[in-house]
């Protein structure tokens, strides 16, 4: 039955565990299989080619896995690929519609802030998204961290390792263009909510994960595919990059011990 197989997770690193930490609060039945490409991160940097390829390809072996469903992860993955992939043989959920539906609908002055990646702000996901999901006149405005985004991945230790100047440096701009609503745009940025929050308690700080998460489950028991067990779910995980990096600090995220990580070949 299509029901007890697992759900797919892909992100370029660490930074989707974030996601999978959300998806294993909210859905503690299912099993899980995730895949972190850190041999190719950050994705926010490669071009719209090779990110709709291996993306592609990774979603596949997802698929051959035995994946009932794939949760997008990765807001560059999201912007980029998921457009193709509506046709997929399996639900395909992203982060960006369901953080940018939450955001559109919060907005007070009609200004949705998006912290991302490179690639994220120029493909115009965000605005797309918010457009679609209305009200209409609201307006969005998106800005790349980079720099943000690497220094998450190399530690993730703590949101107290990121700087608050250096955290003031990427929102202060987006707060000068009037947003209240800020959505955290790339996976990595989850952790810094709170800090985000407590330096700017007017913004409304968005997690898109826990939108995302929301939607994976409807679409999930619209086909009759939710699993109902008590217990522990099962998870593995593979990695293109480093395991023994990615262990260590994938458990820093999840909170909990990674015993096991495969090699993605």
């Amino acid at each position: 039955m299509n029901e007890g197989r697992p759900i797919g997770v892909l992100d370029s690193g660490v930074g989707g565990l974030a996601v999978l930490r959300v998806a294993l609060a909210c859905l503690p039945g299912e099993d899980y299989l995730y895949v972190g490409d850190s041999r190719y991160f950050p994705y926010g940097e490669k071009e719209p080619g090779f990110l709709r390829e291996r993306v592609g390809h990774l979603v596949g072996f997802l698929q051959k896995e035995g994946a009932k469903a794939v949760l997008l992860a990765c807001n560059t993955a999201s912007a980029i690929v998921l457009p193709l992939l509506e046709d997929a043989p399996l639900p395909v959920v992203g982060v960006i519609r369901a953080g940018a539906r939450m955001a559109a609908l919060s907005t007070r002055r009609g200004r949705v802030g998006v912290l991302a990646t490179v690639a994220t702000v120029r493909s115009g996901a965000y605005e797309r998204a918010v457009r679609e999901a209305g009200p209409p006149g609201v307006e969005v405005v998106a800005r790349a961290a980079p720099e943000l985004v690497e220094k998450m991945e190399r530690s993730f230790r703590g949101a107290e390792e990121v700087e608050d100047t250096l955290l003031r440096d990427q929102v202060d701009p987006l707060v000068g263009e009037g947003v209240d609503v800020l959505v955290l745009g790339c996976t990595h940025f989850l952790p810094l909510r709170e800090r985000i929050s407590a330096l700017y308690p007017g913004i409304m700080v968005v997690d898109p994960a826990r939108e995302a998460v929301r939607e994976l489950e409807s679409a999930l028991r619209l086909r009759g595919m939710l699993r109902a067990r008590n217990g522990l779910p099962r998870r593995r995980f593979l990695v293109s990059g480093d395991p023994l990096s990615f262990r260590e600090v994938g458990s820093s995220i999840l909170g909990m011990p990674i015993r096991e990580v495969e090699p993605l070949s």
